[in-house]
């Protein structure tokens, strides 16, 4: 067994070892990914290709463990199969940062620039336009540096190809953090 989670309330309990990924409820198997039909994986679920599903209820830090854990074992077991759903989960959180969060936060107030150009403004409504002129330079200089943050630490982390140090995995049961050479994806 390389990394184990039990739900109390839930009476649960999620598994990751040399086969798979195992969900048991009440003590009995409920369902089984094997690593050769696993074809996503993400903090929250594993999916196979065959429609299986593993939902998982996990803190932020236990969902951390159960990902590390398993992409391990997965990139082991398949690694075609683990650098697609890399890529895959890299792209979501690229559309994110470079797409959805901008659309969010700047997207309003370029819809009002558009209907200002179109329709006009009222002059008795200039106080209310010079609102959205600042709050669209507070989202421009928010999404800036963001946007600058987070190529940068795709790109460095890409370049040097190898998690950090403080993701390294320990064997369970063990409190002794042990070094070695970073791994690679």
């Amino acid at each position: 067994m390389i990394w184990q989670h039990t739900h109390p309330v839930w009476k649960r309990t999620w598994f990751v070892d040399d086969v798979g990924i195992h969900e048991h409820r009440s003590g009995r198997v409920f369902t089984s990914i094997g690593w050769d039909e696993l074809d996503r994986l993400d903090r929250r679920s594993a999916r196979s290709a065959r429609s299986k599903r593993i939902s998982l209820i996990l803190d932020r830090q236990e969902g951390r463990n159960f990902f590390r854990h398993a992409s391990q074992e997965w990139q082991k077991h398949h690694p075609a199969r683990y650098s697609r759903n890399y890529r895959l989960n890299k792209r979501v959180v690229d559309w994110a940062a470079y797409f959805w969060l901008p659309l969010v936060t700047l997207g309003p107030c370029v819809g009002f620039y558009i209907m200002d150009w179109l329709l006009g403004w009222p002059d008795s409504l200039a106080p209310h336009r010079q609102k959205i002129n600042r709050l669209s330079i507070l989202g421009a200089v928010f999404m800036g540096p963001f946007i600058s943050w987070y190529w940068y630490r795709s790109r460095q982390f890409a370049k040097h190809g190898a998690t950090p140090k403080r993701d390294a995995v320990m064997p369970l049961g063990n409190s002794e953090v042990t070094e070695g050479p970073p791994s690679t994806i």
